[in-house]
């Protein structure tokens, strides 16, 4: 069934619904059509007799009314119902309007099987039941009222007879492969070839065939050659060679130079001289010329994400059309782009200069990798400078490539980055910036401030370089010219009173006062006064150039080479591999950081240095590993501020036979101030050092294991927390102020050395221009002394002379050799010492706790104070002096000693024992070693307290010395007032005269007297 008979059929089930309803319309409104009374009389008779007809059949009329307004499907399922019982009502009971009539309806043969409809006359019809589509009991349309349809299918054939000898139907389509067209069955037959009609498609494919381009009047030419005259045809009819006057943007015209069609965008109409271009006739773009298709047809390059061609050398004539063309250099095998008007035609005698943009090897390496720069042309050298002067930093991720001679980076080379490798075959170093001329402070500014008048101008985001303006005191002192002695080598750079040595200081400018003075990112280090102090401001060459990320730099044939960052502001060299490599941040580098690198080198260099009036740097958790053959592997020296050297790792040799001089892991050395040296875990010959002229510097929580250590001329350095373990021993010399708190001195193997030795003053560097530099202040708090192994105790007693003649100073051992085989705490020998003061430490397994010895006339008093510490040693403290002078002034107080000797008076004049306890049995609480006739320096007072007993063999005083020099009466004036009185002793008891001869003491004695307490040995009896 048809589409036009299915709606034909609902158009009929709609007119029996009418029907339907108009005969219940003319039923109601029998009483109204007398002409057909009788008739109606008979059927309401009828009706009454058979009510249930008459009732389904009114039934059947509503139910056909509704369901047809539901649902035109069931409409049509009732609809030969409604027909019938329409007929029934028409033929009785149908009226028309007054003055019509309507014919007589069919007979009973003619109405069967029919439904009953109006024509075009108004008169009644039939039309037969099977022209009307009715639904089955399933509410579907059967099958049988729909007519077949044909579905259409495509075949693909290479010929016109197996086009032919398809089984098509209408509407079948046939895809001639061998004409590139196709073609539509529109009749059947299929075998015959006028039924086929051919279609328009496929017009590309038809334009290849190998007679294509005659299609559209042209011989046969290329696919690309036949797209191109197909945009000709678009009225394409002009060229740039021969020009023309475009009226709308139909008209095409075509670029020979670009093997392009164009169009013209703008306003119309646009006149094109012959021989021109679409550059010079206004230019490619919105509102010019539009390219139909691809520009160029030069050989293209994808490069970055961007489509290049190539035009070949670099040579006359070649014409650069787009910012995409490119040439190459011959002499670097690189490519270059055109930065200047285009287009552009290269003439006789060009040069590739600055209006030329190198992009390198374009080799698939990204723009800035070394591997896009590096061929067989070029040096690397040449191949690092391009690289670098792509503004970017340069990647050398994969690559490894070798340079043969000293290379400096161009001005604003940004760094290196990558798990690469360069091997140097000479030195490499950046650009520096320009030093400035510097112009003479016109206001004084202090040390420790960070507000400073310059110029009264906002500088805030420059570099400032700053001056002091005096000399520097080591370059005075090396002069021949400079007189002897006449420089002070402490030099504090604070006490404008005294000698100041000069200090240049770098920093950033990082804001503006309403006073009009600059802001500094840290405060000045040292005063700068009007009129002689200089500042300056840092040009050029700013850029920050970072190394980073796993690039590996090595030299070639184990020799030093240098990474010179001189002169850098805030250089970088982070995460990176060298060896036998000097990197060096000096002469006057800002704000540096060097971490997580790794050194290794077998030359007499050091790994890292940061240097000569530099400020600020960041050393952190890089690992080290040298020979040793060099004065440090990480050194920071001379006028250098504000660094941290925190967490790094140094493994270096403890002894090397083959460099004599001391080697530092980490040296701070030569003014280095404002400095942090912590957390270090160091292996060195001679471990950490912070020495010559270095202030404000704090040595804190470094592990440090070295054949020995030095410090030496400082002027303020505070060692905290430190664990130190050595062979041989800590030199302090020549230090204004040293701070030791929290510390481990431990001597390892059972050396014969001491955990710390401050010895004699002398002339910094040995230079005659320096005054001597004696050490001033020690302050040792909470320190532990220690050795590993406690050597065989020699006791001095063992060692004395029995003098024959009083007033000698021969009764104790001369030049320390009480010393030898034995081993010490805090050693002071000969030497010129201001203080030294001992609290809350411990000394254990050593022979002597604090062993100072003077033995030169010349050589001044020093102030001893040892408080609340404790001596697990065979002798507490030994002081030894000479009789002529008084070397030692202060007390101990308040300590615990075990052993054999408690403090040994060695010629000691004016010393106190005080609230101390001896708790070795047997031990001797001092013992008096000395031969002048007052005996009484080292005396104690009397709330000293004793573990042993005479009984023990323990005595307050043992007695050692030339007997007839003594004077044994006991008065006041011959000894000193103490703290709970004091203690006498009675020679004659220690010496041995008589076994039975008391010893007297007086307890309280005051310039009135006292009590007198004669003491036996076992009857204490008061007189």
């Amino acid at each position: 069934m048809s589409i036009s008979d299915t709606s034909l059929s609902k158009k009929y089930a709609s007119i029996s619904e009418s029907a339907a309803a108009q005969a219940k319309l003319y039923a109601n409104k029998l009483e109204n059509a007398p002409d057909y009374a009788e008739q109606a009389a008979a059927s309401a008779a009828a009706a009454e007799s058979s009510a249930q007809m008459a009732i389904n059949a009114e039934m059947i009329v509503n139910n056909l009314v509704i369901s047809a307004s539901e649902s035109a499907t069931s409409a049509s399922a009732s609809a030969a119902e409604a027909g019938n019982a329409a007929a029934a009502a028409v033929s009785q009971c149908v009226r028309v309007p007054e003055g019509e009539s309507i014919a007589v309806l069919p007979s009973h043969e003619e109405r069967s099987n029919s439904f009953l409809t109006f024509g075009p006359s108004g008169d009644v019809q039939t039309l037969e039941k099977s022209k009307v589509a009715v639904t089955g009991d399933d509410g579907k349309i059967p099958g049988s009222m729909i007519p077949s349809m044909a579905i259409s299918e495509t075949y693909v054939v290479n010929s016109l007879a197996e086009m032919l000898a398809l089984n098509a139907n209408v509407g079948d389509v046939a895809k001639r492969a061998d004409l590139g067209v196709s073609f539509i069955l529109s009749q059947e037959p299929s075998s015959s070839e006028s039924n086929w009609v051919q279609l328009n498609d496929d017009v590309l494919n038809q334009l290849a065939q190998s007679d294509g381009a005659s299609l559209i009047g042209f011989n046969s030419e290329t696919l690309f050659e036949v797209a191109g005259r197909v945009d000709k045809k678009l009225n394409g009819s002009y060229t740039f060679s021969s020009g023309g006057a475009l009226q709308d943007k139909k008209d095409f015209i075509y670029s020979d130079d670009l093997k392009c069609w164009f169009y013209w965008s703008g306003a119309f109409p646009k006149t094109v001289d012959a021989g021109t271009n679409p550059y010079s006739t206004g230019g490619i773009g919105s509102g010019a010329w539009i390219p139909v298709s691809e520009v160029s047809l030069s050989p293209q390059l994808s490069f970055g994400g961007t489509k290049y061609y190539n035009k070949g050398a670099f040579s006359p004539g070649v014409v650069i059309y787009t910012k995409n063309d490119v040439v190459t250099d011959p002499s670097t095998g690189w490519f270059y782009s055109y930065l200047g008007t285009i287009p552009h035609t290269i003439s006789s005698g060009d040069i590739i200069d600055v209006n030329w943009k190198a992009l390198g090897n374009m080799n698939g390496y990204p723009y800035n990798h070394i591997q896009n720069w590096t061929n067989t042309i070029v040096t690397t050298e040449v191949a690092l400078t391009a690289a670098f002067n792509t503004g970017l930093e340069v990647d050398v991720t994969g690559a490894s490539v070798s340079t043969a001679a000293d290379y400096t980076a161009p001005s604003g080379a940004r760094g290196l980055y990558g798990r690469g490798s360069i091997t140097l075959g000479g030195n490499f170093r950046l650009q520096s910036f320009d030093f400035p001329t510097l112009t003479t402070f016109s206001q004084p500014a202090s040390a420790g401030h960070s507000e400073v008048y310059l110029d009264g101008v906002d500088h805030t985001g420059s570099y400032v370089v700053i001056d002091n303006g005096y000399p520097f005191c080591i370059d005075e002192a090396e002069k021949p010219s400079t007189p002897a002695d006449s420089i002070d080598g402490i030099a504090l750079t604070k006490n404008l009173n005294g000698y100041q040595s000069q200090f240049i200081q770098i920093t950033e400018i990082i804001g503006h006062t309403t006073a009009n003075k600059a802001i500094l990112a840290q405060p000045l280090v040292v005063n700068q006064v009007s009129g002689t102090a200089k500042y300056g401001f840092a040009s050029g060459n700013l850029t920050s150039f970072k190394i980073r990320d796993g690039v590996t730099m090595k030299s070639s044939n184990n020799t030093m080479r240098r990474f010179m960052l001189l002169a850098q502001i805030k250089p970088e060299v982070i995460g990176c591999i060298f060896h036998n490599i000097h990197v060096e941040m000096r002469y006057y580098c800002y704000s540096g950081r060097f971490e997580r690198n790794r050194l290794t080198g077998n030359v007499p260099e050091s790994m890292f240095s940061f240097a000569t009036s530099s400020s600020v740097c960041s050393v952190k958790d890089n690992f080290c590993s040298t020979l040793g053959l060099n004065d440090s592997t990480i050194g920071f020296y001379r006028q250098v501020c504000y660094v941290n050297c925190v967490g790094n790792i140094v493994n270096d040799p403890l002894i090397s036979t083959a460099y004599t001089n001391d080697h530092w892991g980490i040296m701070f050395h030569s003014m280095v101030y404002h400095s942090l040296m912590a957390d270090n875990v160091v292996t060195a010959r001679a471990g950490i050092t912070s020495q010559f002229f270095c202030d404000e510097v704090i040595i804190t929580g470094n592990k440090v294991s070295s054949f020995l250590i030095t410090a030496s001329y400082n002027n303020n350095v505070t060692y905290n927390g430190n664990d130190f373990s050595y062979i041989s021993d800590m030199i302090l010399q020549g230090n204004s102020k040293f701070t030791s708190k929290g510390n481990q001195y431990r001597i390892r193997g059972g050396a014969t050395t001491n955990c710390i030795s401050i010895i004699s003053g002398a002339k910094p560097f040995g230079m005659a221009g320096f005054k001597v530099i004696n050490s001033s202040d020690h302050e040792f708090c909470a320190d532990d002394f220690m050795a590993t192994v406690r050597n065989t105790f020699v006791n001095p007693k063992t060692l004395m002379l029995d003098p024959t003649t009083a007033g000698t100073n021969s009764v104790f051992p001369l030049n320390n050799s009480h010393m030898n085989n034995q081993t010490g705490g805090l050693s002071v020998y000969d030497a010129r010492v201001a203080s030294v003061r001992v609290n809350s430490c411990n000394f254990t397994d050593l022979n002597y706790g604090v062993n100072c010895y003077k033995n030169n006339s010349a050589v001044s008093a020093t102030y001893l104070d040892i408080s609340d510490s404790s001596f697990n040693t065979d002798v507490g403290v030994c002081l030894r002096g000479i009789s002529s002078a008084s070397f030692y002034t202060g007390q101990i107080r308040t300590c615990i000693f075990l052993g054999t000797f408690g403090a040994i008076n060695a010629n000691t004049n004016g010393y106190a024992l005080i609230s101390s306890s001896f708790r070795g049995l047997g031990m001797s609480a001092i013992l008096v070693a000395s031969n002048i006739t007052y005996a009484f320096g080292l005396t104690m007072s009397s709330d000293c307290s004793v573990a042993g007993s005479i009984l023990t063999g323990f005595k307050w005083y043992d007695f050692n010395g030339y007997q007839s020099s003594y004077d044994r009466t006991v008065t006041y004036s011959k000894a000193s007032t103490l703290p709970g009185g004091y203690w006498w002793y009675a020679p004659d008891e220690n010496l041995g005269i008589s076994a039975n001869i008391p010893y007297e003491y007086t307890k309280g004695a005051t310039s009135s007297g006292g009590v007198l307490l004669r003491k036996a040995l076992t009857v204490t009896q008061v007189v």
